[in-house]
């Protein structure tokens, strides 16, 4: 048995609209909130938003063969705790490196990265949190 969401076109299309909404939101709120400039918060948040929903669908497989059989609770929550700070470690990471890449020291992108870290591994672990109730 395959991933329920590529199996099917229309959760396909909606998985990539919703993750669309939220790099959206990503973006205006970092260039609101956090004074970030307009290239650098579009850019993430596009960025952002492409390698989380492809990390989430890759651990739809972890979190369905760790916890199957799985009866016991502390095993259950512990599986889950390690996915999500796999997944969101994953995620600054290789958004880091790629934002890295396209906004040179110059550009102001680690002073933007750094205002914004506590933000980012909020939102991250939140929306980890959602993507594993999503599969429940």
């Amino acid at each position: 048995m395959g991933h329920p969401l590529l199996e099917n076109r229309s959760r396909m299309i909606t998985w990539w609209l919703a993750w669309l909404l939220l790099g959206a939101g990503q973006s205006l709120l970092l260039y609101k909130a956090y004074g970030g400039e307009a290239a650098i918060s579009i850019a993430e948040g596009c960025i952002s938003m492409i390698v989380y929903p492809v990390l989430a669908l890759a651990a739809w497989y972890p979190i369905k063969f760790f916890n199957s059989n799985s009866r016991n609770m502390v095993t259950l929550l512990a599986n889950l705790l390690a996915t999500a700070v796999i997944m969101t470690g994953l995620w600054l990471l290789i958004t880091r490196a790629m934002m890295s890449a396209l906004f040179q020291n110059g550009s102001g992108y680690n002073v933007f990265w750094n205002a914004t870290l506590s933000y980012r591994l909020g939102s991250g672990i939140l929306i980890c949190i959602l993507v594993i109730l999503t599969y429940y």
